[in-house]
């Protein structure tokens, strides 16, 4: 074999190297295609091939969120499969009841079967309290956002709902919930007393300028005015002031140095000026909208007092009493029931709005006091199955507050929970074709001396009316009654309508008897038994929260009184009730298919991630074997090469 003449008179040092170089460069290129065929992967560093490293890195990361986002899904899909269990389990239940209900309503069924049907619909709210209160591994499918802890709890009688938020979201990429709300599965778990009366807050020192709704209504900050009388002018800087009380001293402050003798105070929910001298005080905005936002801009003339714009005071728990405008009195007690319970609370030592929630939450009935935008309270039930009342306790304070759930101006459509009350109305006669007001009397009152007189309660809309129209069919009787011989007034503790007979009769009896088929005496809860000469009427305003618990507990007490109206309307609350099921049932069956969907398009995507990941990352085996027997061949070539070199001597040099 003879040797390239340039090979052969190289350096036998740097021809070892150069030989030794590509062998040791050979053996490294087998032993990745070795680890190569060990591994299943073509890059065993990641300097191997850069691009392909970043591309690698990215489709795993991809793929570890995707596999969170298929176990988020798959853990959706069972979560909302034992949705649709209890849903189920729900619907017959209330079908059932329902049945129950409608059956009984018939004027065959009597109190010994209604009786015993109540035992059943007992038994119904136990189950309904169990599946309420459904969990998957720990998770409770009805709690809302909340699903660590048991929703429903046993509360005075009733069940209180402790869940919060509209559903439990994961993972899951498509941003649904996989859990309910116990509003949306089982009807309202709140129900309120709307409050009356705006209490508009007053101006005081303490009142907090973050508290102020400003003239605008967008709020107050801070900013610069100036002050100008005749031509002396001075710039009142209020930034940084936080209550009205330092406002009134800067203002006040301005006002020395250009009018002395000249005063700010408030009136009201306005700050008012006093311009001493006979030039009128000009008011202008420098920097900022504080001026504008306090109602301050503006002319204010001499020599009497002018006030500026309404800031509107938002009513806050930290609104003292003692700023209530709306408030005409001094508050006292209140009285409130929940579920039977009775609780008299007195508001006498109250100093905040705070001090009042504090003190209604102290009773632990379930009733929470809350504040509205629109400056009034509101009282609210939170037990379901519990009827609420917010009475006087011999005072007016409920009143005052605007928070008593049975007053004057109380609608008799809130009556019965929600039903009203029937009033008769526009009867025909039906030989003659022509109205019949005798037709439309609703009730009889007799009174103990005999007398008695009809009452037709067309066109009355509130508790005031009905009174007013008591009062106005007893003066209007043959021959007429008087005022004092005969009352109708709101209960002085509680509620209810309360009848009193000053006659003085002993010939006859004092009662009330429905006319006409007419149901509006019992539905004022009229038809109470007398008392001496006092008829005390039932509460029928009460306050219940519209739940199915509420209307299941209201089926079990109709049936258990024997009264076949409130059977009836038992009857219909729970249609409403199956329909709301069905509603929400076919609601969460839609979330089960989205989620479907999703499972399916993302495991799609996963397969096409592991396809290009498998390209980028996976050894070709057939292309690696190849690359190998190569590999092989060029080493015993360089092999072969290196030892002919070193069999050279002085003579190949010569030569």
């Amino acid at each position: 074999m003879s040797l390239n003449p340039i090979a052969s008179r190289v350096p036998t040092l740097l021809a070892g190297r150069l030989l030794g170089g590509s062998i040791a460069q050979t053996q490294r290129e087998m032993l990745d295609l070795q680890l190569g065929f060990a591994s299943g992967t073509r890059l065993q560093r990641g300097s191997d091939d850069p691009r392909a490293t970043r591309a690698i890195q990215l489709l795993q990361s991809s793929m570890v969120r995707r596999d969170q986002r298929l176990n988020a899904i798959s853990w959706g899909e069972a979560v909302l499969g034992r949705v649709d269990t209890s849903l189920s389990s729900l619907t017959d239940l209330v079908t059932e009841a329902r049945a129950l209900a409608v059956g009984q309503s018939d004027d065959s069924a009597d109190a010994d079967s209604r009786a015993a049907q109540a035992v059943v619909v007992s038994s119904m709210i136990d189950q309904l309290f169990a599946e309420a209160n459904a969990e998957l591994q720990g998770l409770h499918i009805f709690g809302g956002q909340n699903g660590g802890q048991r929703p429903f709890v046993s509360f005075l009688g009733g069940v209180r709902y402790l869940g919060s938020g509209e559903g439990l979201v994961n993972d899951n990429g498509l941003g649904l919930p996989i859990t309910l709300s116990g509003d949306e599965a089982f009807g309202a778990v709140s129900a309120r007393v709307e409050g009356q009366v705006d209490l508009n807050p007053a101006l005081s020192d303490g009142v907090f300028l973050e508290d102020l709704g400003g003239v605008d209504g967008q709020g107050v900050t801070g900013g610069v005015v100036e002050l100008t009388v005749g031509s002396t002018t001075a710039e009142v800087d209020l930034t940084g002031a936080a209550t009205v009380g330092e406002v009134l001293d800067r203002l006040q402050a301005g006002l020395d140095t250009i009018a002395p003798g000249s005063t700010v105070t408030t009136d009201g929910s306005r700050f008012s000026f006093t311009v001493a001298g006979a030039d009128d005080l000009v008011i202008a905005g420098v920097a900022g909208d504080v001026g504008s936002g306090l109602g301050l801009e503006g002319t204010f003339a001499a020599g009497v007092t002018t006030t500026g714009g309404d800031t509107q005071p938002k009513l806050l728990g930290r609104t003292r009493i003692a700023d209530l405008e709306g408030l005409s009195g001094v508050l006292g007690s209140i009285r409130l029931e929940n579920g039977g319970n009775v609780q008299t609370v007195d508001f006498s030592g109250a100093e905040t709005i705070a001090d009042l929630q504090n003190l209604i939450d102290s009773a632990d009935l379930g009733i929470r006091l809350e504040v509205e935008e629109a400056g009034t309270l509101s009282m609210f039930n939170e037990v379901s199955g519990t009827w609420m009342s917010v009475g006087e306790d011999g005072g007016d304070t409920a009143t005052l507050l605007g928070l008593r759930s049975m007053g004057l101006d109380t609608p008799l459509s809130v009556f019965n929970d929600g039903d009203g009350v029937p009033i008769r109305s526009g009867s025909i006669d039906p030989e003659t074709g022509l109205p019949d007001p005798a037709g439309d009397v609703d009730f009889t009152i007799s009174l103990a001396d005999g007398r008695s007189f009809e009452v037709d309660l067309a066109g009355a809309e509130t508790v005031g009316d009905v009174l007013a129209a008591l009062q106005a069919a007893a003066g209007a009787a043959t021959p007429p009654i008087g005022p004092g011989e005969f009352t109708a007034e709101l209960a002085s503790t509680g509620n209810g309508i309360v009848l009193t007979d000053n006659s003085g009769g002993v010939t006859g009896t004092f009662t009330v008897t429905p006319a006409n088929g007419s149901r509006a005496a019992e539905a004022l809860g009229l038809l109470a038994p007398v008392s001496g000469n006092v008829i005390s009427g039932e509460d029928r305003s009460m306050v219940a929260v519209e739940s199915l618990f509420t209307h299941l507990k209201a089926l079990e007490r109709a049936l258990l009184q024997n009264d076949n109206w409130s059977i009836e309307r038992a009857a219909k609350d729970l249609q409403d009730d199956l329909d709301r099921l069905i509603d929400v049932r076919g609601a969460a069956g839609a979330r089960g298919e989205r989620l479907l969907l999703a499972k399916d398009r993302e495991s799609e995507l996963s397969i096409m991630e592991a396809s290009l990941l498998g390209e980028a990352r996976d050894l070709d085996l057939t292309d690696a074997a190849l690359q190998l027997t190569n590999l092989e061949q060029q080493l015993q070539a360089t092999l072969a090469v290196t030892a002919r070199m070193q069999q050279l001597t002085l003579l190949n040099w010569l030569g």
